[in-house]
């Protein structure tokens, strides 16, 4: 099914804790320029288990339309926080 090269992504952040989406974005276009199969979005590194849900839809909705079908895209469902949920 899924073979090759699949990382997981790290979440760059700005100096005031947000999501950076264009650092993130000018990452993921690195990432597929530099030959990886795939990605793993939330998952396997752990800023992730921090997000709120909201956080998680936003980043999920800016970067999947950017990788725009180029590689695979799986994403982590894994959750720690108790606060946030929608």
């Amino acid at each position: 099914m899924f073979k090759g090269i699949i990382p997981p992504v790290v979440i760059f952040f700005d100096q005031q804790g947000e999501i950076d989406f264009d650092l993130n974005k000018k990452h993921m276009d690195y990432l597929i320029d530099s030959g990886v199969d795939g990605v793993l979005l939330l998952g396997s590194s752990s800023e992730f288990s921090s997000l709120t849900l909201s956080e998680k839809k936003q980043y999920l909705g800016n970067l999947i339309p950017h990788i725009n079908n180029r590689i695979p895209v799986l994403v982590g469902v894994g959750n720690t926080v108790l606060k946030g949920i929608d």
